[in-house]
Parts: structure tokens; sequence; C-alpha cells
């Protein structure tokens, strides 16, 4: 969240004034939260792990991923997403999710187009994984989506930056890889 400072003249934010008209300053400058009501997330401690144990870390996150969309569980997949966060589509659209009810609204809504168009699993290949530090990584993969029979119903490349908060790997952003435009 940005503060809105401008919300309060320089003497409200300065001076020191009524306990009211302060905390009245305080709440417009947080677009209408009390200062109370935010909460800041804090990543895990750093964990020290070689490359492959990274790799195989990421790996079985990205297991229950693909499994809670083979689900067409749109509170399953929302779990594995830190709050906020943000995803640029394959069409290009960009969203920033700001709570766990409107990512699960949302991804439950992919998962249920993704069954409209015949998808009945999911898999993934080519996971490259870097550390970004101890306490996040980026993951790139290739995903298939495909039918009961096993047929392709299409494939696409994404990344995503992980973290490391609460209870292990949350996605950050997802970032499908959106081929540019063929020059005129």
């Amino acid at each position: 969240m940005l503060l809105n400072l401008d919300t309060c003249p320089a003497a409200e934010i300065s001076q020191p004034l009524g306990a009211d008209r302060a905390q009245n300053c305080r709440t417009r400058a947080l677009g209408g939260h009390s200062l109370a009501a935010l909460s800041v997330t804090t990543v895990d401690q750093e964990v020290a792990m070689t490359d492959s144990e990274l790799t195989s870390d990421v790996r079985a996150f990205f297991d229950r991923y693909k499994d809670a969309f083979d689900a067409i569980d749109g509170q399953r997949i929302a779990a594995l997403y830190h709050i906020p966060t943000v995803t640029m589509r394959g069409d290009g659209s960009i969203h920033s999710l700001q709570s766990r009810q409107e990512l699960a609204r949302f991804f439950q809504g992919v998962a249920d187009d993704y069954q409209k168009d015949g998808y009945a699993g999911g898999r993934f290949d080519e996971l490259q994984v870097s550390s970004i530090g101890g306490r996040s990584a980026l993951a790139t993969m290739d995903w298939q989506m495909q039918r009961r029979d096993g047929s392709l119903i299409r494939k696409w490349r994404q990344s995503y930056n992980l973290v490391r908060a609460g209870t292990g790997w949350q996605i950050l952003v997802s970032t499908f890889h959106v081929p540019r435009a063929a020059a005129a």
C-alpha cells in the first residue's frame, strides 16, 4: 500500500496536533486504513541450500501447484501465492491481486476456463531455478495443458519469482513469456 500524504497538510504531518486530528490525518494518508489494520509480511530466515536441493524444493512446490490446477480449485491455487501478487497472463494483461479472496476468484476463473477448453491435467518440464539470495528464487518452465486422452491443448513458457514467506514458497510474481510482435 502506498501512503498518500497529499491528504494531510504539512502542518498536520510534522506538528504535534490533537490526537483525533493527527489520527484522522494518518488514516487518510493510509487510504482509510488504520495503521493497526495494516500487516507486513516478512520472509522466513535465510535457508542455505545447494542448487540441486533448491531445484528439488521448487519442483515439489510446483507439483503442488499443478495438483491444485488439476483439481480446478481456486482456493488451493490462491494459497500458493503471496499477498499481494502480480501476474502477467498469456494475453499480455497484467493483474495485481490484493487479497486471498481476490486471488481465489481470479484463479478459479482461470481453472474453470481451462476446464472448458478440455483440461484434464497438466505438466511442466524444462524447470530452471536460480537462487536470488537465500529467501527467493526465480523458476522458469514449460507448461503443457492436456486433455483426458493426453493430447495437447496448449503449451507455454512461464517464469515465477518465488519468496519464502510464512509456511514456505509462495509466488510473488508470475510472467507468461509472451512472444514479441512480428516486425512490420
